[in-house]
């Protein structure tokens, strides 16, 4: 079983909400006629923990499309080592000591981590917000939403006034950075204000309060928000921040729906250096930055793994089929179907011809032409077989590819893309990565129970619950 985290305000959409927040931070108090320069110092290292509270409700659609509401609870752990760039770009090289969290989702549980051999990890900001890859391999999606957190370390520094302030002066944090700090593709309207409350002892304590409208591929989203944070006048650097959120967000293309509250505390402290993030580590990560790495799908129930754009999503992974969906700009450009097929008799293999008859068969009417029919075998000797068509469904005209895939070993397995045909020159020939990467294995179907239709429900309207 798979749950996945409904993306808080985006990604580890570790969701999020508006409490009090009830972490104490020491008072200070400063002459009002003194200004105080908040400016960062360069750190070579840091090492940050983090913890995450999340509880609400996520908000699916039933097989009768009418909404329905599932308890939801998330709690997560993190510990990193970080060193942050901003040559050429503003990005960071991490390595996690720990990254975990509990997802409780109904009566489903849920423990995703970051393997260990993934805990070198890259991170970029990026114009559609972070992205995440390691030198280790590439990145489960479970494991990139796991690590996308709300209030980002590297983005801290966005926070901060431009100029010298006094105690009781007010700021608006730059919009640039508070739209990926609250995991959000964009702000459309923000009332966010930043205080200097108090100074002392070389502290200086930054309240942060306001209301932010935004969106999340095309998902618009609410957001009420409180925190603080503590920030080091003479080491010029953030030393802690404690932030609680309040997030309401309409059911998605691909992801639920959620009304949800979340407190995150961090503390950050300085290192003389990282044992793990040496400089050769560090280079070895750097060689990611400009490059878009994939992401690696897994299905167990199908067996099937190959790498994907990140704009991929999975929608639902059972027994009988495994759906994705293309999300772009918050259209859903294009869907694909996975489903594992039974072996065939020995020596037996399915031709082409009779592949192209099952299409035809299974279009029905709405089948209307064959537009390219191949067979090729892979490197790693797959045989694949790839069949397009042109058709209609809802007068609307439609755009198929199918596969059929299978190896020496009699594992098959079958997948289609599907989307409107104006939608073609959007999906650029997306397919191809899928099966250049395709690896099959021995599926291992996970044990059905009766409390899981609520997590296969989330599974089917989610972009995370991560």
């Amino acid at each position: 079983m798979n749950i996945s985290l409904p993306r808080f305000g985006g990604r580890i959409s570790f969701l999020c909400a508006f409490v009090a927040v009830t972490w104490v931070l020491p008072t200070y108090g400063a002459s009002e006629s003194r200004e105080y320069d908040l400016s960062l110092a360069a750190k070579p290292s840091q090492r940050v923990k983090v913890t995450l509270q999340v509880e609400g409700k996520l908000k699916l659609l039933g097989s009768d499309r009418k909404e329905r509401q599932v308890p939801l609870k998330v709690s997560g752990n993190f510990q990193y080592d970080e060193r942050v760039e901003t040559d050429p770009t503003l990005w960071a090289s991490r390595y996690y000591h720990t990254a975990e969290a509990e997802i409780s989702l109904d009566k489903n549980t849920h423990k995703p981590t970051l393997d260990h051999a993934r805990a070198l990890v890259g991170m970029k900001m990026d114009q559609d917000g972070p992205r995440f890859w390691s030198p280790g391999g590439p990145l489960l999606r479970d494991e990139a939403e796991l690590i996308e957190l709300h209030g980002s370390s590297v983005l801290l520094p966005g926070l901060l006034p431009a100029q010298p302030v006094k105690v009781g002066d007010t700021w608006a944090p730059d919009e640039a950075t508070l739209a990926p700090f609250l995991v959000l593709d964009a702000l459309s309207n923000s009332k966010v204000e930043c205080k200097l409350a108090e100074v002392k002892d070389g502290r200086a304590v930054v309240e942060m309060a306001g209301k932010v409208s935004g969106a999340v591929e095309g998902v618009g989203s609410e957001i009420e928000l409180s925190a603080k944070y503590a920030f080091h006048l003479t080491e010029r650097r953030f030393t802690s921040m404690a932030m609680a959120l309040k997030e309401s967000r309409a059911i998605g293309q691909a992801e639920p729906g959620f009304d949800v509250t979340a407190r995150l505390t961090m503390t950050l402290t300085p290192l003389a250096a990282s044992e793990q993030l040496t400089e050769a580590v560090v280079a070895s990560i750097a060689k990611g930055v400009g490059v878009a790495p994939p992401l690696q799908y897994e299905s167990v129930e199908h067996g099937v793994r190959f790498l994907l754009d990140p704009r991929w999503r999975v929608i639902m992974d059972r027994n009988e089929v495994a759906v994705l969906r293309f999300i772009d700009a918050g259209d859903v450009v294009a869907q694909c179907n996975v489903s594992s097929l039974p072996p065939l008799a020995s020596g037996r293999q399915l031709q082409l011809e009779e592949f192209q008859q099952d299409i035809k068969k299974a279009l029905a009417e709405n089948f209307g032409q064959f537009v390219e029919a191949t067979q090729t075998t892979t490197d790693s000797g797959l045989r694949v077989m790839r069949v397009t068509v042109a058709g209609e469904a809802s007068e609307l005209p439609i755009h198929w590819i199918y596969y059929h895939v299978s190896n020496d070993d009699g594992r098959r397995v079958s997948y289609v893309f599907t989307m409107e045909t104006d939608m073609a020159t959007r999906f650029a020939g997306a397919d191809a990565q899928f099966t250049a990467s395709l690896e099959l294995f021995t599926p291992t179907p996970a044990a059905q129970s009766a409390s899981e239709p609520a997590a296969k429900e989330a599974q089917s309207n989610r972009r995370t619950a991560k």
